[in-house]
């Protein structure tokens, strides 16, 4: 199947679309050729431009069924042919009557991946609309929701008691982030209950399509990233273990055993709406004093219980958000200067700046420069992202490529996939020698040890493995206006703009004081982003949210 079957059908009598719906029992692999072509076509900026312009006089012309014109937008996203305005049709799309609840849903996180993946795809009103469908799909669940008794509320408020909503999933990488941190606030005293959100859990019966992210894990490898261990025997499938297995069954106490006053509670059920009730549910019997929302834009039910606990959001991506809450994590600099691009459905008011938190990390001294081939000569640029290849632009790659043909010594190493289309079809000859992929390396504090440069892209998340490096004493280039790279250079070293980094990486590597006063920079950063102060911190917007709600709680009911 070719791009120009797809447009001819289109024209035609729309078979090919149709066609998915009667034959592919919701696998998109079924148009595998076609995305592919979209693929190559689209690594042509000239072509790309040509194609978008001619699918969007198609949408322009023709009416779709809401069913097809998702398909040809997930198929258009999947091939790189896509923009904001596709978005919004995806979006648009999802509020139609004809889809059931639980498509809505899918659909709805679909919606997240893509932009999480491709912020340049953001429209200004995307937030407003999202949190208008999030009440909508959580009404369409119609969950049932307790409705706490002022008596209830007068026995939370003292008790610190505080659930935890977000994803645990093993080696989600935010992980890395709060874990430490809930800790701390155990260690101060609260009683912390982590309830697994089940975000990418997925029901079998979905007519559209599979969700993006279907996460897989090894039973027999099984860790979870909190420290606990499975005591279950789990229902396994060609020796792998669904996202939706993994529920009850844990170990409810973390860290460093029992005492610590951490609790984690998997959700029971075999649909979402089972175990969203159960969640809830859940909630009500602990009845908190507080609730922080870690769910990374994938859960609905925050619409439920901001109904009657005080939420503190903690975003752990792109500061912006169409959940519910009373507070968000988000340093006030940032909201502004995003209310440029983007319209938040909350003020700036709400925000609460909490420093980032990153654990020390130490070199095991398991790597030299020799295990890669590599001389004190070599000065080593790394790029890590478990979304690298979605999060390289080719003009990126051009400039960093060009520059790496025209600098002997100069070497990149990007970790966390196998490799990059873009830079696989144009760079070849850079492979295995000034380029090197690294798949996956668990030991990353001893790959930054052997390294000079963190290379930042303009992207979303990286915050952990840049800490880390610094940490290692690595300098780091990144552009202005990226939220994680920024946190670390500031004005003081951000380059003005993506483009400018190969310029700043060739003038570092020829000015050794400007070299080591950015790495003695971003060390002295990283150290300051420690747990405990972190913890401190959010110990203080905890208590200070608490004794507002409840007393204004108190003030209502007189």
């Amino acid at each position: 199947m070719r791009i120009k079957d797809l447009i001819e059908s289109i024209y035609s009598d729309q078979r090919l679309l149709r066609g998915y719906f009667l034959k592919a029992e919701g696998h998109i692999d079924y148009f595998f050729n076609l995305i592919n072509e979209l693929r190559d076509t689209c690594d042509n900026p000239i072509e790309k431009g040509k194609l978008l312009r001619q699918f969007t006089e198609i949408f322009n012309i023709f009416t779709f069924s809401v069913k097809a014109e998702l398909l040809l937008l997930r198929i258009l996203y999947l091939g790189g042919c896509f923009n904001s305005r596709f978005l919004n049709r995806f979006m648009d799309c999802i509020y139609s009557d004809s889809l059931c609840a639980e498509d809505r849903l899918f659909l709805w996180q679909d919606a997240t991946m893509m932009y999480l993946e491709h912020g340049e795809y953001l429209y200004k009103e995307f937030f407003l609309q999202k949190r208008e469908l999030t009440s909508e799909i959580a009404q369409s669940f119609k969950l049932t929701n307790h409705g706490r008794r002022a008596s209830e509320a007068e026995a939370a408020r003292d008790s610190k008691r505080i659930v935890v909503t977000q994803i645990m999933y093993p080696d989600y990488p935010p992980m890395k982030v709060t874990t430490p941190v809930l800790r701390e606030l155990a260690n101060k005293g609260y009683e912390l209950y982590l309830i697994e959100l089940s975000a990418f859990e997925y029901d079998s019966g979905n007519s559209l399509f599979e969700p993006f992210y279907r996460p897989r894990v090894s039973a027999s490898e099984f860790k979870n990233d909190l420290g606990c261990v499975p005591v279950c025997e789990f229902k396994t499938d060609l020796g792998d273990i669904s996202a939706r297995d993994i529920r009850t069954g844990f170990k409810t106490d973390f860290g460093n055993g029992v005492g610590t006053g951490i609790h984690v509670y998997y959700p029971n059920g075999n649909t979402m709406k089972e175990r969203m009730q159960d969640i809830l549910n859940r909630i009500n019997e602990i009845n908190p004093a507080l609730i922080i929302d870690i769910s990374d834009e994938y859960s609905f039910i925050s619409y439920y219980y901001i109904q009657d606990y005080p939420v503190i959001y903690w975003p752990m991506k792109r500061p912006s958000s169409g959940a519910y809450f009373d507070k968000i994590v988000m340093p006030r600099a940032f909201y502004a200067a995003s209310s440029m691009e983007i319209a938040h459905p909350f003020t700036a008011e709400q925000c609460i700046d909490v420093a980032p938190a990153f654990e020390k990390v130490s070199p095991a001294g398991c790597y030299s420069r020799s295990d890669f081939d590599l001389s004190r000569e070599d000065f080593v640029m790394i790029t890590v992202g478990n979304r690298i290849n979605v999060e390289l632009s080719n003009k990126f790659i051009d400039s960093i490529c060009d520059l790496l043909n025209n600098t002997p010594h100069l070497v990149w190493f990007i970790v966390g996939c196998d490799a990059v289309a873009y830079v696989s079809d144009k760079y070849r000859a850079l492979l295995g020698g000034q380029l090197r992929y690294i798949k996956y390396e668990e030991k990353l504090p001893d790959l930054f040890s052997i390294c000079d440069l963190y290379l930042n892209p303009h992207r979303i998340g990286g915050g952990t493995s840049i800490a880390w490096a610094c940490q290692q004493g690595l300098a780091l280039a990144t552009p202005k206006g990226n939220i994680s790279g920024y946190v670390f250079a500031g004005d003081t070293y951000a380059a003005p703009s993506e483009d400018d980094l190969a310029p700043y990486i060739i003038e570092l590597m020829s000015d050794k004081n400007l070299l080591n006063k950015n790495k003695q920079y971003m060390k002295a950063k990283a150290d300051s982003f420690d747990v405990a102060s972190a913890a401190g911190d959010f110990k203080m917007e905890i208590d200070k949210l608490i004794d507002e709600y409840y007393s204004q709680r108190q003030v209502q009911s007189l």
